[in-house]
C-alpha cells in the first residue's frame, strides 16, 4: 500500500547539506528548492540549521526564507543570543506576539521564568 510519508521531502537534500556544513552544497540546494518551489520551500531547513546550531547556514538561509512563527520560536529556543539577534536583524519585532497573542514575545522563550530563576539560584 502506498505511504505519502515514505515519500523524500522536497527539503532532505537541502537539510542532509545543512547537517553536513557543507556550505556549497546548501547554496545550491537552496537556490535550487527556491527557484522550483517558491521561497517558503527552505524554512524547514531554516529551522534545522538553527536547531542544528550551523549559525552561518542559518543567517545565509535566512536571508531567503520568510520569517514565521516557526522559524522564530526555533531560534527562541535555541537561547543562543546570536540566532535571536539574527531574527530580529531580519525584521522581527521583539514585541510581536506569537501563537496567536498566547505567547507575548520572543522573550517569552528566551527570559527564564520565575520559577527557573528559583530553582537555578539554589
Amino acid at each position: 500500500m502506498f505511504d505519502p510519508l515514505d515519500l523524500p521531502r522536497v527539503d532532505e537534500q537541502l537539510c542532509t547539506a545543512v547537517r553536513s556544513l557543507n556550505m556549497p552544497a546548501i547554496m545550491h540546494e537552496s537556490h535550487k528548492l527556491q527557484t522550483e518551489f517558491g521561497p517558503l520551500a527552505i524554512c524547514p531547513a531554516t529551522i534545522t540549521a538553527i536547531q542544528e546550531g550551523n549559525f552561518e547556514a542559518s543567517e545565509y538561509l535566512l536571508e531567503r526564507c520568510p520569517l514565521d512563527e516557526y522559524v522564530v520560536i526555533a531560534a527562541a529556543m535555541t537561547e543562543d543570543t546570536r540566532v535571536v539577534q539574527l531574527i530580529l536583524d531580519h525584521g522581527w519585532s521583539i514585541n510581536r506576539s506569537l501563537r496567536g497573542g498566547v505567547i507575548p514575545s520572543i522573550l517569552a522563550y528566551i527570559t527564564p521564568s520565575e520559577h527557573e530563576r528559583e530553582h537555578t539560584a539554589d
